[in-house]
This record gives C-alpha cells, sequence and structure tokens, in this order.
C-alpha cells in the first residue's frame, strides 16, 4: 500500500513537471476571454491523432479574485478537487477535438499557483466526448485547430 502511494505521488510530480516544462517553452496565443479568464492556444502542439481528430494544449489564465471564484464554483459544480484553488493562477490543458463532429474531449489538465508552482493535476482523463456549443470559448478553438480540415 505504502508503495502504492508514492508511485502515484512520483507520477503525479513527474506529471507536474513535464507539464511545467511544456508550459515554459510554449508560445501561447491569444484565443478568448470570458468570464472565468483569458485562453491561450499553443499552435506548435497542434497534432492530428486520427483522421478527424486534433490534440492541441491550451492556457486558462485567471487574473481577478471574481474569475478564481468562479472558477471554484465551476470546479465544485463538475465534482473535480479545489485543494488550494483558492491561489490558482492558470491552468494547462491537454485537449482533444473531433473536427468532424465538432466535440472536445479534455484529456489532461494541471493548475498552477501564482509562483507557477503545481497546485493539482490529472492526466489520462477518459472523459466522454463533449459537443462545442456556438458562440463558446470552445468554438473559438475548434475554428483555430480544425480550420485545415473544413471542406
Amino acid at each position: 500500500m505504502r508503495t502504492a502511494f508514492i508511485l502515484m505521488i512520483t507520477l503525479s510530480f513527474m506529471a507536474g513537471c513535464v507539464t511545467l516544462s511544456m508550459a515554459e517553452s510554449a508560445d501561447w496565443i491569444y484565443y478568448g476571454v470570458e468570464k472565468l479568464g483569458v485562453h491561450y492556444y499553443d499552435r506548435q502542439s497542434i497534432k492530428s491523432i486520427s483522421k478527424n481528430v486534433r490534440q492541441v494544449w491550451t492556457k486558462h489564465v485567471i487574473t481577478t479574485k471574481e474569475q478564481r471564484n468562479l472558477y471554484i464554483k465551476y470546479l465544485n459544480e463538475k465534482n473535480l478537487p479545489t485543494r488550494g484553488d483558492e491561489d490558482v493562477s492558470y491552468r494547462l490543458d491537454l485537449s482533444e477535438i473531433n473536427c468532424s463532429t465538432a466535440e472536445i474531449r479534455l484529456t489532461s489538465y494541471s493548475e498552477y499557483n501564482t509562483s507557477s508552482m503545481p497546485i493539482y493535476s490529472e492526466s489520462n482523463l477518459m472523459l466522454k466526448p463533449l459537443p462545442i456549443p456556438p458562440d463558446s470559448i470552445a468554438n473559438a478553438l475548434y475554428k483555430i485547430v480544425c480550420k485545415s480540415t473544413k471542406k
């Protein structure tokens, strides 16, 4: 049991280090703002993982106390952990976008505090793809990521 716990902590730390390294080397490009914060994507991270599905890293920056409170409320509504989120500054997401069905699926995410230290990380999420609503921040990303696959 203790070995499994140590392994879990080590893997979480390694996932956080990889994502932090990726965050520092990424070329973040602004693609939108909404009530929860400002959103960026890394153009160089976009890759096709199948005929119609593309993968992309995004960064969600939370700058105000109001945005932070709304973000914590959002996490609570989704039954996601909120430990340390009173100090959250940004979040890195790895998402898959299906360009033919206009669906998005979160595969991993990491949250960081104002000192860029990891707060929480979750990888290999097996979440169901969700439809991308029109006029949403996800739709703005969809248009960017899938523009070259449109007929």
